[in-house]
């Protein structure tokens, strides 16, 4: 990709950062279970996420363009780019799982005119990770990455994967569900104001 062609889709990507944030704290801040924390130890609040297993976690930002239609027909996936063929060849987030990465993934959709994400999942990467790692995680030097494909051997020994190919990028697509935390489409959310992602009923912790 051209570094002109990133710095636009960045700024276009950037906007959407307080919208990303808002719904992460929604899920993932919650207020002392016992009153004493507050009074005693001044604790405002946690971050935890229930089904995560852990105190204190990263998160990965995505939101893609919906062009083409492609919420529509790709909406119930999260995808991740698998193989390029541009001048960042190893830059993946294929690879920069095998070597950690984040714990989880919010994923998002938006149209270039809107103002508002208009899809969302979060995804717990690793329990995506801890599945697919002896499908996926296959290691290759940089030139090897150069003219490396995935193909059906590959993806046909996991359930709900497929490849998706554009002109320059191969993408991993993974069926959201086994993985997905929680979803703007999940019954439990609301767009207000055409902008902004609400909970309808506050969560009780």
């Amino acid at each position: 990709m051209k570094r002109d062609d990133y710095d636009k889709r960045r700024l276009w990507a950037d906007q959407f950062l307080p919208q990303q944030k808002a719904i992460l704290g929604q899920l993932l801040l919650r207020e002392p279970i016992d009153e004493h924390l507050d009074k005693e130890s001044s604790v405002d609040v946690f971050t935890s996420r229930d089904g995560v297993g852990r105190v204190g976690f990263s998160v990965s930002l995505r939101i893609l363009e919906d062009r083409k239609g492609y919420a529509e027909k790709y909406g119930q996936s999260f995808t991740l780019r698998a193989h390029s063929r541009g001048p960042h060849l190893c830059e993946t987030e294929r690879c920069i799982m095998q070597s950690g990465g984040a714990d989880l993934l919010l994923f998002c959709w938006a149209e270039r005119t809107s103002e508002a994400i208009t899809l969302w999942r979060l995804i717990d990467l690793q329990s995506f990770k801890q599945k697919a790692i002896a499908h996926l995680m296959r290691n290759c030097t940089r030139e090897e990455w150069s003219t490396y494909e995935f193909d059906v051997y590959d993806l046909k020994k996991m359930d709900g994967l497929r490849i998706v190919r554009t002109k320059g990028n191969q993408f991993i697509a993974v069926d959201a569900a086994p993985y997905q935390l929680a979803a703007s489409d999940d019954g439990d959310w609301i767009l207000k104001n055409g902008k902004n992602w609400s909970l309808k009923n506050e969560r009780k912790h």
